[in-house]
């Protein structure tokens, strides 16, 4: 590494420092002046998804006991209904916790998080060790951890060869394959690295203590992460053996809506970093600041599809969320980058128009089968950013 190159990392080091103490006060200051408005409108919610555990076997029983009820009664259409409003329901809320306690950072609570995170089935140590790194390298080709875009040399073709050529390209093939993505997407990207970076040997897994993602000094918490989960698996198998539950009690109120939940996390993380106007940058041109920038704040579940500033300043507040928003914005102007597509209809356009990157190059955006790297806004419109 040249002297200038080292200059330019000390400098971004610098620059990260001053941005986590200057996020560090601002947090602080900002908690004094909403505690009450924390203790009124969080905390309720802290202990309704803690009592989720306590009250999992009374609500298992009592939907038990009403299955009893009607088991001789003919079934209607009209009794599918509501359950499957109460899965869907249930499914946001558990993504609403899973974003919600994605924020604790505070040694306090790590405890908390630890046993929030295990109950909706993450490893917590784990996906916070590799989080930590996809902020530090966020929109980095070779260090960003989090769905790093496939890399193909320019004379080489984006689709497969003979069947696969033939079937790649149709809708019901690609349908399929975006309802993989959502339903085992962050499963397999937690137990595989798919997604993640390939230059890794060896089983690269959020359950591996041993793999290349965590240093020798974060294994005890790697092992932690995984009890956790075996204690909630543990527990699941306890309720769907002790009657009056079964299997399919515990289903309906965990599985089903636990894999919907895994639907909300793959859209809200895929959607937040890509898009054909988001740049990906190699050591050349990559700086910290520039790597924040590689964010789209969309109109997704309210709040939970707005994460720019969560990666301009991580220690960031969301209690006042929106105003701070409208104030990045206008200090920004056209490198604020904002979309409001629906959430299905960006996931559909995503999968067709951001295939892979170039192998060459500093600064490279997605391309689609065609090879063509259409520069557009989030939106549609005709903005171009400062990084051209």
């Amino acid at each position: 590494m040249d002297f200038e190159g080292i200059i330019t990392q000390d400098r971004d080091l610098n620059a990260l420092r001053y941005l986590t103490l200057a996020g560090t006060v601002v947090l602080a200051y900002d908690s004094l002046l909403t505690m009450p408005e924390e203790i009124r409108l969080i905390w309720p919610a802290i202990i309704f998804v803690l009592r989720q555990r306590t009250c999992f076997k009374l609500s298992a029983t009592n939907a038990s006991n009403y299955r009893l009820q009607k088991e001789k009664k003919a079934s209607r259409p009209s009794q599918l209904i509501p359950k499957l409003i109460f899965i869907c329901m249930k499914a946001i809320m558990l993504g609403a916790a899973f974003i919600f306690i994605a924020a604790f950072t505070s040694p306090v609570v790590q405890s908390k998080a630890w046993v929030l995170h295990s109950f909706v089935g993450t490893p917590y140590y784990s996906w916070k060790y590799s989080h930590r790194q996809h902020h530090r390298f966020n929109g980095h080709i070779e260090k960003d951890e989090h769905y790093v875009p496939k890399v193909l040399d320019a004379d080489q073709p984006a689709h497969g060869s003979g069947f696969w050529e033939a079937v790649e390209d149709t809708p019901i093939f690609q349908v399929i394959k975006l309802a993989f993505h959502q339903i085992f997407g962050f499963q397999s990207y937690l137990l595989v690295n798919a997604s993640g970076q390939a230059r890794y040997s060896g089983w690269t897994s959020h359950f591996n203590p041993f793999c290349a993602l965590y240093r020798r000094s974060q294994r005890f918490d790697i092992i932690l992460s995984d009890v956790g989960l075996l204690l909630n698996l543990a527990f699941l198998a306890h309720a769907a053996r002790t009657p009056p539950l079964s299997t399919g009690a515990v289903m309906r109120l965990y599985g089903i809506p636990w894999i919907l939940l895994n639907n909300w996390i793959a859209m809200i993380v895929s959607l937040q970093h890509t898009d054909i106007m988001l740049p990906r940058y190699r050591d050349g041109a990559y700086t910290f600041a520039r790597g924040a920038l590689v964010t789209v704040d969309r109109e997704l579940l309210g709040w939970q599809g707005k994460f720019f500033l969560h990666y301009a300043s991580p220690c960031f507040s969301r209690y006042h969320l929106e105003e701070a928003t409208q104030y990045a914005r206008k200090v920004l102007g056209d490198d604020y980058i904002s979309c409001d597509t629906s959430g299905f209809k960006a996931l559909w356009e995503n999968a067709l128009r951001c295939q892979y990157v170039d192998a060459k190059g500093d600064t490279v955006f997605y391309k689609d089968k065609t090879g063509s790297a259409r520069l557009r806004t989030a939106c549609e419109d005709d903005l171009v950013p400062m990084w051209q």
